[in-house]
């Protein structure tokens, strides 16, 4: 009998989960920005960084991974 890890959940693409609900585009590097879906802010401070999965907004702070993103927007 072989034992194996368990593996969590498939990794999410950040880029395709924010993408449904923000507008993305290029900006440093390999960085996209928009404008942010939870503090309303008319300024693109919104960054998703796909090399890392995650993303940050720099007005409210709000930030994390694909999974966190889907929890806070389905609030």
């Amino acid at each position: 009998m072989s034992v194996t890890a368990a593996t969590g959940p498939e990794p999410r693409d950040i880029v395709a989960v924010v993408g449904q609900h923000v507008t993305l585009m290029p900006h440093t590097g390999d960085r996209l920005r928009g404008v942010c879906p939870f503090c309303g802010s008319a300024v693109p401070a919104f960054i998703v960084r796909p090399a890392h999965g995650t993303f940050h907004c720099l007005r409210c702070g709000q930030g994390g991974n694909a999974t966190h993103f889907a929890a806070a927007i389905d609030r």
